[in-house]
């Protein structure tokens, strides 16, 4: 997958949102028949056969026999109907098909025709959305992230930026700050859920704040004509939960 990114790497809006979309692309056999994203390696597997391929081998090991260990999963989001802690086949299923449904998605229309296609096609089934969720059909996760990228793809986003490639300038020095402390703060709420920082509530909404910081950078990047540049500092290994 990383390699995909890779080969497709480009500041091309239409070319980024058609590597998502391959990556995101739902199993279903009338959905590839007709995508046409014929490069660098389409068709593939999904990523919904590489989660079930998790209970492939859970099954191999046999149920009775799987190591059921809780010790280092952590529950962040409250209210939600699907398990986040997998203790149990059950439990395992059940995260699995919250993966799928929320990534790919499942195309509940058996006429699906060919594109354009809008979000409305790949709804996530309301049992598998994270909760609260108003009751509105514009409300995004109520669409797989496949039926979002569509949607980003409906909007016609403009076919090239164009910048300098200067990743030391101030602009991308704030960009690359906010950037390694976003990805510390997500190792922390993944390491220990944030107990350090009073907990991941308060932690999930630090995040909340950088990551619209990002956008800002990001933005601020593009207005001043350069390339944004989001990796420029050292990353550094977190020690693991002990």
């Amino acid at each position: 997958m990383g390699e995909l990114i890779r080969q497709k790497r480009c500041f091309n809006g239409d070319g980024i949102v058609n590597t998502m979309l391959d990556i995101e692309t739902p199993e279903q056999g009338q959905l590839r028949q007709t995508m046409d994203h014929t490069l660098p390696q389409y068709p593939y597997h999904s990523i919904g056969e590489m989660y079930d391929a998790l209970i492939f081998g859970i099954n191999q090991v046999g149920t009775h026999q799987f190591s059921w260990n809780t010790e280092y999963q952590q529950r962040h989001w409250e209210k939600q109907n699907f398990h986040q802690i997998i203790g149990s086949y059950p439990a395992a299923q059940d995260a699995v098909q919250a993966i799928i449904n929320q990534g790919e998605g499942h195309i509940f229309n058996s006429n699906l025709g060919s594109p354009p296609w809008t979000e409305h096609d790949f709804p996530v089934p309301p049992y598998y959305r994270f909760t609260p969720t108003p009751g509105t059909e514009d409300i995004h996760n109520g669409y797989s992230h496949f039926g979002r990228f569509i949607k980003i793809k409906n909007s016609r986003l403009p076919e090239n930026y164009t910048g300098k490639d200067q990743p030391d300038h101030p602009e991308n020095k704030l960009l690359q700050q906010n950037f390694f402390q976003l990805i510390l703060m997500l190792e922390t709420l993944w390491r220990n859920g944030g107990a350090n920082m009073g907990g991941s509530d308060v932690l999930q909404t630090v995040i909340s704040g950088i990551m619209q910081e990002i956008i800002n950078n990001t933005r601020n990047c593009w207005q001043a004509g350069i390339i944004p540049h989001w990796l420029g500092l050292p990353f550094v290994n977190l020690q693991p939960k002990t």
